[in-house]
């Protein structure tokens, strides 16, 4: 299968008053084309700044980073910011978190779409556009799209927000759909429809899918391979059936044994031992921050 992109000893740091906070470190990770990559770890264990650094969407300011991101054997890191934007702009869309953020509340659901139709798709009439916008919702399951795009966001439910949002992100037809936790904000039977809903844009489009996810079931059931992410790094990645059924790394093995499935009866959840990092090195972050690098060190390992 054609590797799309790669991703080499990727770092990722943040300038603070006590240091530099490490949030990803040395980062390798292969994206084959056409393939659903669940990105699977716990909270603040760097999976929305892998999938921001890959779509090139973090500060610039403050944020240091080393190692390459290859996209079709394009270096986007070392190349210029102008090229790197443009390969970015055409290859990659985002699908955050949270839909009440994602969209701009003063303006309707249409005119906020039809903006990126003006900037990707600029040799479209309006009514040709029009025209893309109802489909673009009929095939997110909208089944009444002319009356969502005249509403303002704040009309519309939480599920209904994030079809808005993916159909907008599928507007741009990239060839890599980067989706960070995109059911965190909906209920289970919602979140359970959108990854339905990805699932079957994977189907019909052959799309490449990056999806972060907490929940290990839904993993399971919607992925192609899985990567578990810990302490800024891949710690683990395999077809999900190797990586559910003979797991290699005692952070994906405890990941796996807190399953309620699998913790039935026993007095308390799986824990691991020891120190991600040395306490030397937290001892500067230990009221804010645990995965960092005080200044002048070079890891803490």
């Amino acid at each position: 299968m054609k590797k799309i992109i790669e991703v080499e000893n990727l770092d990722v740091r943040f300038l603070q008053p006590q240091g530099e906070l490490r949030a990803l470190r040395g980062v390798d990770l292969t994206i084959q084309a056409g393939e659903i990559l669940c990105v699977v770890g716990e909270s603040g264990c760097g999976k929305s700044v892998l999938c921001k650094t890959i779509a090139g969407l973090l500060c610039k300011e403050g944020v240091i980073h080393s190692g390459a991101i290859c996209y079709e054997g394009v270096d986007l890191l070392a190349c210029s910011k102008q090229e790197s934007r443009t390969i970015r702009k055409k290859a990659f869309a985002v699908v955050l978190q949270n839909p009440q953020t994602a969209l701009d509340p003063v303006m309707k659901v249409g005119r906020q779409m039809d903006e990126v139709l003006k900037l990707h798709r600029p040799e479209l009439s309006k009514p040709a556009r029009r025209l893309r916008l109802l489909d673009a919702l009929k095939q997110v399951g909208i089944h009444d799209p002319a009356r969502v795009l005249s509403q303002y966001p704040h009309a519309l439910s939480g599920g209904m927000k994030q079809r808005v949002v993916i159909a907008t992100a599928l507007l741009k037809e990239p060839s890599v759909l980067l989706a960070d936790e995109p059911t965190t904000a909906l209920d289970p039977t919602v979140a359970g429809r959108i990854l339905d809903l990805f699932a079957d844009v994977h189907k019909r489009n052959h799309m490449t899918i990056v999806l972060v996810l907490h929940d290990l079931a839904a993993a399971y059931h919607f992925a192609s391979r899985v990567a578990i992410m810990y302490a800024g790094k891949i710690v683990e990645i395999g077809t999900k059936e190797d990586v559910f059924a003979h797991p290699l790394h005692p952070y994906t093995k405890a990941l796996l044994d807190a399953l309620p499935s699998r913790n039935l009866g026993k007095p308390r959840l799986p824990d691991l031992s020891g120190f991600a990092f040395s306490e030397e090195a937290m001892r500067p972050f230990s009221s804010t921050h645990w995965a960092a690098v005080p200044k002048g060190a070079s890891d803490a390992r």
